[in-house]
């Protein structure tokens, strides 16, 4: 995304990245883009770029891959599973896991030089996450254990950008050859074990008291019309979604804040004043704290975990006016969060770590700055449904 980036510095806010794709960079786009369709526009979701392997088996009926008409679909299933009500639910499952979390680094941290954060935020995330979709975990945190769908997301990370980039000309296939089969059939072994997971669960039914996911859908079958395939294949979206961008995102901010220790001061200072006791580290304590929240959006903004935006292709008959400029039917085009976020044009100083412009009252200097331009789970009625 740094190479996107800075093509959009050299050449403006719209720039031809292949042949017949376009990447934006102005807040507006991101409603023209990613908005709903109405009866004289036709702007849909671009698969064009994932090949047939890639997307994994029964992909159509993920809320990531599904079209247009399925998305709604899936949409009403799981929206009651990712309200408020539901996340507040889920506090003190949480809040225990974060528990297991920091008395294990402090007990790494104990006569070590150093603790790996990442790796650690990666059991607390898969277990967290887990316990999200499926009531239970797997004590990856507990026994420091790499969990098979853990590595799996490690290993697909490192090609999947560039499989997109050879399918978009027709050359897909020759990486194929070059991918160990060994590799792939970790892929399916683990398809085949989030399907199970999902499966027992379902024959579980709903746990009094639990606020998972399938718990939640279990429940309210009758009202919301799922079938087990719907369950089954996003059980393992889900679980990789809950757990993919949190280790990212926070080893982004303990960064952020220790490169910068006046923000790494402040962010203390708030929450020693606030949050005395462990026990006032609640959800509705954390909301309010205005530094904290600025911390994070600008987190989000210059690392976002969905660096990249699936792209939205344009059907409109005659073509559609994206920010200002006329679009040709058939084009791709998408937004770069990690381009918008880092733009000039929509931020002052927008390398800096300053979390002080995303306050109700900042800095003269940050006035001016376009915040919608920072969408890291995209918007409109594809955005990221887990978003509170």
């Amino acid at each position: 995304m740094q190479h996107v980036s800075k093509l959009h510095q050299r050449y403006g806010p719209v720039v031809r990245i292949a042949p017949n794709v376009l990447s934006f960079t102005q807040p507006e786009a991101w409603k023209d883009l990613y908005q709903r369709n109405s009866k004289d526009r036709l702007v849909v979701r671009d698969n064009s770029l994932l090949p047939p392997f890639e997307a994994g088996p029964g992909s159509e009926k993920t809320l990531l891959f599904a079209d247009e008409i399925g998305h709604s679909h899936l949409r009403r299933i799981f929206g009651p599973a990712f309200s408020s009500g539901a996340t507040k639910e889920r506090e003190a499952s949480i809040q225990r896991l974060t528990d297991i979390f920091i008395a294990k680094l402090d007990e790494k941290a104990t006569g070590q030089a150093s603790v790996d954060l990442d790796e650690w935020l990666q059991y607390y995330a898969f277990d967290n996450g887990c316990e999200l979709v499926f009531g239970q975990n797997f004590r990856c945190l507990e026994e420091r254990y790499l969990h098979p769908i853990i590595q799996t997301i490690q290993q697909t990370g490192k090609y999947a950008t560039l499989v997109s980039e050879l399918y978009r000309y027709g050359i897909w296939q020759v990486l194929e050859l070059f991918i160990p089969k060994s590799a792939l059939a970790t892929r399916f072994k683990t398809y085949n074990f989030a399907f199970e997971a999902v499966d027992r669960r379902i024959r579980q039914g709903h746990v009094h008291g639990s606020a998972d996911v399938f718990s939640i859908l279990v429940k309210d079958k009758n009202n919301v019309g799922w079938s087990p395939d719907d369950l089954r294949a996003n059980g393992l979206f889900f679980a990789v979604a809950a757990s993919d961008s949190l280790p990212f995102t926070v080893c982004s901010a303990v960064r952020l804040l220790c490169h910068s220790p006046d923000a790494l001061r402040t962010l203390q200072q708030e929450l020693d004043t606030h949050c005395v006791r462990a026990e006032d580290l609640t959800f509705k304590t954390l909301a309010q704290l205005p530094y904290l929240n600025a911390v994070i959006r600008e987190t989000f903004r210059i690392f976002p975990p969905g660096n990249v935006i699936s792209g939205r292709s344009i059907l409109t008959a005659g073509g559609q006016s994206i920010a200002g400029q006329w679009v040709p039917p058939g084009t791709s085009c998408s937004v770069s969060p990690f381009s918008a976020g880092r733009s000039a044009l929509n931020f002052a100083r927008p390398d800096d770590f300053v979390p002080e412009r995303w306050l109700d009252e900042p800095p003269a200097e940050f006035l001016s700055d376009s915040r919608d331009a920072s969408q890291p789970f995209s918007v409109g009625p594809r955005s990221c449904i887990a978003e509170e």
